[in-house]
């Protein structure tokens, strides 16, 4: 897998946290070159990115295309997403802080 970067406004933000895994957050970016991309973090990036990431800022993540489980039934739709191993963004110095 080779690591690729998108840019672009978040969309449909959520976190998860989960007892087992930790925090999660998923989220879209909307005005990638191309189209959205459905995105997840995990751990310390999750942390960092809901300290500071609020629905519509202006981000650019970098990570890894994740393959359709091998593990799914094959009735399962799979959109595909993108694991976010890092970030930078517009976000203000208020909220960053």
């Amino acid at each position: 897998m080779q690591q690729q970067s998108f840019a672009g406004h978040i969309r449909n933000l959520k976190l998860h946290s989960l007892s087992e895994f930790g925090l999660r957050i998923s989220f879209t970016i909307d005005g990638a070159h191309k189209g959205s991309v459905n995105c997840v973090a995990a751990g310390g990036v999750a942390r960092e990115l809901a300290r500071c990431l609020r629905e519509g800022d202006w981000m650019v993540v970098g990570g890894l295309e994740e393959p359709r489980p091998a593990s799914a039934s094959a009735l399962t739709p799979w959109r595909g997403r993108f694991r976010v191993t890092e970030f930078a963004g517009d976000i203000p110095a208020a909220r960053a802080a």
